[in-house]
C-alpha cells in the first residue's frame, strides 16, 4: 500500500489546484454582474409601473366634473396653442368640435388647469401632483438573496403643444426638451429610477398625457 505521492504527482495536484484558484475570481465578478443586471432589470419594472400608475390619474384635479361624472377640457395660458382653445370666450368647444354635450366639452366659465399641490394638500389626487415626489423601494431579490435599493425620483412638466391644424397632414412634434413655464395641454411625467448601490446608475421613463377631457358614453337601458 503507498504512503506518500511521487515529485510529479504533487506538481500535477498543485497546478491542478492553482487554476481552480484561479477561476475563482471569475466566479466572483459573474455573480457580481448578475446581481447588477437584476438590480437594473427590477429598477425598469419599478419605473414602468410607477409611470403607468402616474398615468392612471386624472389629468389635473379640476379636470372631473363629478355632476357629469366624467372629465372636462380645462383652459389653459395664452402660451398654449390658440386653436386648442375655445372657439369663443363663451363657448364650451373646440374648433370643430360638434356642438352637442356628448362631445369633449370645457366647463361652462373658465376652469384653468395647475401644476403640483394645491395649498395644504397632501395626497396625490392627479398627475401633476406627482412633481417632484421621491419613492425610496427596498426589497430583497429572490433571485440572489440581496437587498434592492431603489430611488425613483418624479418631474411632471408642460410641454409645447403647438401643431400646425390647417395642413391637411398634421404632425407634432412632443419632445421633453420642449418644456414650457406656462400651461398647455400636454403634460409629460419623467420617473428616474436610479440604483444607489450600482454606481449611481439610473434609468429614465417618460410618457405624456393631454388635455382633451371625455365625451359622454352612450349605452342601451336594459330596464325597458
Amino acid at each position: 500500500m503507498r504512503q506518500g505521492f511521487t515529485l510529479l504527482e504533487l506538481i500535477f495536484a498543485l497546478v491542478v489546484i492553482s487554476i481552480v484558484m484561479l477561476g475563482i475570481p471569475g466566479l466572483f465578478k459573474q455573480t457580481a454582474n448578475q446581481a447588477q443586471e437584476t438590480l437594473k432589470l427590477e429598477a425598469v419594472t419599478q419605473a414602468y409601473r410607477s409611470i403607468g400608475t402616474a398615468l392612471s390619474y386624472p389629468w389635473d384635479e379640476h379636470s372631473r366634473d363629478e355632476n357629469l361624472s366624467r372629465s372636462l377640457i380645462l383652459d389653459v395660458s395664452n402660451f398654449a396653442d390658440p386653436e386648442l382653445a375655445r372657439e369663443t370666450n363663451t363657448s364650451r368647444y373646440r374648433r370643430g368640435n360638434f356642438n352637442e354635450k356628448v362631445t369633449r366639452i370645457f366647463y361652462p366659465t373658465k376652469t384653468y388647469a395647475t401644476l403640483g399641490k394645491e395649498i395644504g394638500e397632501s395626497k396625490i389626487d392627479d398627475l401633476d401632483d406627482y412633481n417632484g415626489h421621491l419613492e425610496q423601494i427596498s426589497k430583497v431579490s429572490n433571485r440572489m438573496g440581496m437587498i434592492l435599493n431603489i430611488d425613483l425620483n418624479y418631474s411632471v412638466y408642460y410641454i409645447r403643444d403647438s401643431a400646425n391644424y390647417s395642413t391637411r397632414s398634421l404632425s407634432i412634434t412632443i419632445s421633453p426638451l420642449s418644456i414650457e413655464n406656462n400651461s398647455t395641454n400636454i403634460k409629460l411625467i419623467e420617473v428616474n429610477a436610479s440604483l444607489p448601490d450600482v454606481n449611481n446608475e439610473y434609468i429614465i421613463l417618460r410618457a405624456f398625457s393631454c388635455n382633451i377631457g371625455e365625451p359622454k358614453i352612450a349605452y342601451k337601458d336594459l330596464t325597458h
